[in-house]
């Protein structure tokens, strides 16, 4: 799986390095292989909730796991990486599955932040949050998925609490 927003990505020719390079703070890169979702069981998720008693709770109810693979994100405008090795443009974002993991990557800048899976260490990349409440509280209006002995349990979602975050500080 190749996933970028916010970037360009450039390549000269044969056997060139792969240039990829910030349009806008905060624009990310990734190639992902030997990717693994592990999901909260529905029936040990309620009674874990129902032991918790809580009136408003977040919940981590499902993870993705990469072994194999690496995320850059760009935190200055205009912050680049190369990569090198056995990769054409083509691979990188078509068949990210053929490319090796020995890819020489170099950076030209200090507005890179790179997380990349090692044997020992995969990497952790997304969660998946429900926040289970007893009853509505005032500020977050999420779409209930599921209705629960005296909890709504409503997926997360960064877009809409980011937005009255800022509705807020206006």
């Amino acid at each position: 799986m190749t996933l970028y927003h916010n970037v360009s990505i450039d390549i000269g020719g044969s056997c060139q390095p792969v240039s990829i390079k910030a349009q806008k703070k905060g624009g990310f890169f990734a190639v992902f292989q030997d990717i693994y979702a592990q999901r909260a069981d529905p029936i040990l998720f309620k009674e874990k909730l129902e032991k918790l008693n809580k009136a408003s709770i977040a919940v981590v109810s499902g993870v993705m796991i990469v072994k194999k693979g690496f995320l850059v994100v760009f935190n200055k405008n205009s912050a680049s990486i190369a990569l090198s090795g056995d990769c054409s443009l083509d691979t990188l974002i078509n068949h990210p599955a053929l490319l090796h993991s020995n890819l020489d990557i170099s950076y030209n800048t200090d507005g890179v932040v790179m997380f990349q899976a090692e044997p020992a260490r995969p990497l952790m990349p997304f969660v998946t949050i429900h926040i289970a409440e007893h009853a509505k509280q005032n500020g977050f209006d999420g779409h209930s998925s599921l209705l629960e002995e005296g909890y709504d349990i409503t997926p997360f979602s960064y877009t809409d609490f980011f937005s009255q975050i800022k509705e807020q500080l206006t």
